[in-house]
């Protein structure tokens, strides 16, 4: 069973804090039978620090295949942050070797030109994948929200309550592998995978090798970077 949208990688953002903790979301992981999954690292702010994330990715995934795991890096995308890489570089933060994009946004509004976005998004071939919409006030307030995004062949992801064998860390502060519900809001299939209700598989095995191989999208996201560090 495939993970599609897990705060996993330790140290980068709001997720895992350290590797033990990773550790323990991987144990959790497996006695809920997941036993591939992709790493979604925010990609929010200024804090975004794509090497760090690659470095500890490297670090992770190699652990994570000497236990019988499949990892692949992708990221969640802020609309913000998409808007400062420029929409031409949407490719570069999707799940590595697929097509999907799994795109964030704010909790109390919706951007004014939201659906531009994803018609520029699926310009670019990409498939955009709505993070945890049930969160958002105006999905919240009105159902035809979200009617609207499968309308407009979005998928969406939501990430549902953590599993019995979540880890507690020193500080007292649950950490779990987050087993996440991703459903076809759409009749048209992702070029890159197939899916169900409650798992997805791949049409073809995503590529979980070592991000380092991909100097164009780091030297696109890191000059990215730079940009929203002067903002």
């Amino acid at each position: 069973m495939f993970d599609l949208h897990c705060h996993i990688l330790f140290d980068v953002d709001d997720g895992s804090s350290d590797f033990a903790e990773s550790q323990a979301m991987l144990n959790a992981a497996r006695k809920s039978g997941i036993d591939n999954i992709v790493c979604t690292p925010h990609c929010r702010g200024s804090r975004f620090d794509y090497q760090r994330i690659v470095d500890h990715f490297d670090v992770l995934s190699r652990f994570a295949h000497s236990q019988g795991f499949q990892m692949t890096l992708g990221f969640e995308v802020y609309w913000e942050n998409l808007i400062s890489f420029g929409i031409d570089n949407a490719s570069h933060l999707c799940f590595e070797g697929t097509n999907l994009l799994l795109l964030e946004f704010g909790v109390a509004s919706l951007p004014p030109n939201w659906q531009r976005i994803i018609y520029n998004l699926q310009g670019q071939g990409i498939q955009p994948i709505i993070a945890h919409p049930e969160r958002y006030r105006p999905v919240q307030n009105d159902i035809g929200v979200a009617e609207e995004m499968k309308d407009l062949g979005c998928c969406s992801c939501r990430g549902t309550s953590p599993q019995a064998g979540s880890a507690a860390t020193a500080s007292g502060r649950r950490s779990s592998c987050w087993r996440t519900t991703w459903w076809i809001t759409s009749p048209r299939t992702p070029t890159a995978w197939r899916t169900t209700p409650t798992t997805a598989k791949p049409s073809r095995s995503p590529r979980s090798t070592s991000m380092k191989a991909s100097p164009e999208r780091r030297r696109l996201l890191s000059q990215a970077r730079g940009k929203n560090n002067k903002r």
